[in-house]
């Protein structure tokens, strides 16, 4: 800890204190936190300083932050997880982690690639037969009753060939109730395993053959008919591999034979035990209807949500949830016959970056490329949280081609120090060192992404709802957390930029833009958003004649997720009265 300094000096915040916590967090998500706090600490003693960087060190300490930032380039992804991941981090094959109405809230990449099994959407579990079907929806009905259901081994169908996999109940840190993982177990059986297990339990050759048929085969009755048996010789000499290796049943026998596989084929291999394919899955569209077009920037992704062929509209996303709705707000698009679209912005998911253009004008630029290229002259547009600032400075630039702007979660700008005092220490700093330090604010973020690497998105979520305990409860609630992990996914998919981008659009001063002439704004917010004020939202209600606030009593800044029926209701609102006036 940096010593403490004379009186009349700063305490915190200090070169070493900032430089030692730097290299603590490279490790450590505790180590992540102090060096917020430390950085805190530097902000407010350059507060006086105005116009000067306050991350401006020395000679001394900037050659030290200058090899910091070095080592930061070339530091490995962790190896060690903990988070929801930590349930499939060691998992031999495929694996997938499921909510209670079996939506994937993790995934590795292989489990991705074998099961379908985008975050935040439902697999169609064609890789289950009916058996392996039945067990994973009793497990479903166990863990809404918030019971872990008891491990069962299933069997799985795909190309090239059929395996086995586990299934068991997980849980997960300030999640509310357990959840559901699934985990490959099947590798090829070689002689070695035979030879292992001989050596190491003195399995007969008879024993180590029953054991190689229950792995390949799960069900006795074909281990049984495969050996020209009956099922009660199997389950006798069963019994025996029981005594002599310690399994306690059939589930832990085969998980305990899946590892011995496992490792001899990696020492075969002469490789290391994570398998390729073992680290978290990549961006997909959770909706599974990505298509890709050109735009001003390279590449646009776009994705769209309702009733195809619709009645059309643009929802904008915010950097930390994502453009996919609650499931049920989803439904209700389709039974009302509206269809949203919704683009990746620049440096988003697979959309190329923006690297010469500031957030706002880069989303913008986005929207009007989307339109034309479905052939809209004009929409509504939604805008999630932040997402709202380049819908308003698209209806700035062309406000003929915007009918309507509906905020889903008030979005008001943050661009003094008065405005932020308020936020959760990460959201803080993070914004004030967009304003003040760009260069600070870099590596604070590419650590603050490791962090995520290494507890999962969970970490990030629990940093920027911390002041909220209705945000926390709704983020964290199982169905809702599916989709904003792979918001988090989206949000990370290339690397930190799209997110330094970002945070100087939120802390532009984009309060002028309400001044201009344009269509309508309407503005949901929860009553109790800890960061944007609804006292702050009812004056500019009152000030400015284009807006609109819509109030939902008892909800935070997740409003859309927390409240789906009042959500969809302005939706509809907003789709009616374009309607009527164009």
């Amino acid at each position: 800890r940096p010593r403490k300094h004379e009186e009349g000096q700063v305490k915190e915040g200090n070169t070493l204190g900032i430089i030692a916590s730097a290299y603590r967090a490279l490790h450590e998500s505790e180590g992540f936190d102090a060096l917020l706090a430390q950085c805190e600490a530097r902000l407010a003693h350059g507060a006086a300083s105005a116009g000067v960087d306050p991350f401006a060190m020395g000679s001394e300490g900037g050659q030290v932050l200058d090899e910091f930032r070095a080592v930061l380039e070339k530091a490995p992804d962790p190896v060690e997880v903990s988070g929801i991941f930590n349930a499939i981090a060691d998992a031999p094959g495929p694996a997938i982690v499921l909510t209670p109405d079996l939506r994937v809230i993790a995934s590795n990449e292989a489990g991705q690639e074998r099961y379908g099994a985008k975050l935040g959407a439902r697999p169609d579990f064609d890789w289950l037969d009916d058996v392996g079907l039945a067990a994973l929806h009793g497990a479903a009905r166990l863990v809404k009753r918030g019971e872990l259901p008891t491990r069962k081994v299933m069997r799985t169908f795909h190309s090239p060939r059929a395996g086995l996999a586990e299934l068991s109940g997980v849980t997960g840190e300030r999640i509310s109730g357990p959840l559901i993982a699934v985990r490959e177990l099947g590798f090829d059986w070689t002689a070695s395993v035979d030879v292992a297990l001989a050596s190491m339990f003195e399995l007969t050759p008879s024993e180590c053959d029953i054991c190689r048929l229950t792995f390949e085969l799960a069900d006795l009755s074909c281990v049984a008919q495969s050996r020209g048996t009956s099922i009660r010789t199997v389950r006798t000499q069963l019994s025996q591999v029981f005594l002599k290796t310690g399994c306690k049943g059939q589930p832990e026998l085969v998980r305990f034979l899946a590892s011995v596989c496992a490792s001899h084929a990696a020492r075969g291999a002469n490789r290391l035990h994570r398998h390729p394919g073992a680290g978290p899955a990549r961006w997909r569209d959770p909706l599974g209807r990505e298509r890709i077009f050109e735009g001003p920037y390279g590449e646009i992704a776009y994705s769209w949500m309702g009733r195809e062929g619709g009645r059309p509209g643009i929802v904008v996303h915010a950097p930390f949830t994502g453009y996919v709705l609650a499931p049920e707000i989803q439904d209700m698009l389709d039974q009302a016959g509206i269809q949203l679209f919704a683009p990746s912005r620049p440096g988003f998911g697979n959309s190329a970056p923006a690297s010469c253009e500031d957030a706002p004008t880069a989303g913008s630029r986005t929207i009007e490329a989307l339109m034309d290229h479905l052939g809209l002259q004009s929409a509504p547009l939604i805008g999630l949280v932040n997402g709202f600032i380049p819908a308003l400075r698209f209806a700035k630039d062309c406000p003929d081609r915007v009918e309507g702007i509906l905020n889903l979660g008030a979005c008001l700008p943050l661009d003094t120090p008065e405005h932020r005092s308020h936020l959760p220490l990460a959201q803080r700093v993070l914004l004030s060192l967009a304003k003040q330090s760009p260069a600070a604010c870099d590596w604070l973020v590419r650590l603050g992404l490791r962090n995520v690497l290494m507890r999962g998105p969970e970490f990030l979520l629990a940093r920027m709802y911390a002041s909220s305990q209705i945000d926390t409860h709704t983020a964290f609630d199982p169905e809702v957390l599916s989709i904003l992990m792979a918001s988090t996914s989206l949000m990370s998919a290339q690397d930190h930029r799209a997110i330094l981008k970002d945070l100087s659009m939120i802390i532009c001063d984009f309060g002028d833009w309400f001044d201009e002439p344009g269509p309508p704004i309407a503005m949901v917010a929860g009553t109790s958003d800890p960061v944007f004020q609804i006292e702050r939202a009812r004056m500019l209600e009152r000030n400015k004649d284009r807006v609109r606030l819509i109030e939902v009593a008892g909800a935070g800044q997740t409003v859309a997720f927390a409240c789906p029926h009042e959500a969809f209701a302005a939706i509809r609102e907003l789709f009616e009265t374009c309607a009527r006036n164009y």
